[in-house]
């Protein structure tokens, strides 16, 4: 789904992340934090989601010209 450019951006915000591993062990992590992410997002009630609805938008709106995939962003729209 994703070119090699989106790929390879994926992958060094991972290894940020989650430290200079190889390819399948980012992978596996990129896989929990997937995880983890869907789990927090139902446990969120209505008010910290249009909290967090708000704070993404600021962002976006202020970094527009900066914006690049981003894990969580991958996250939002596997979901």
């Amino acid at each position: 789904m994703l070119s090699q450019e989106e790929r390879e951006l994926l992958y060094t915000e991972a290894k940020a992340l989650y430290g200079d591993l190889d390819i399948n062990d980012l992978e596996e992590k990129m896989a929990e934090g997937f995880r983890e992410y869907m789990m927090s997002k139902e446990t969120k009630g209505l008010g910290q989601r249009i909290i967090n609805f708000f704070k993404q938008l600021f962002t976006k709106v202020t970094h527009w010209n900066a914006l690049k995939p981003s894990l969580t962003s991958y996250y939002y729209n596997i979901n």
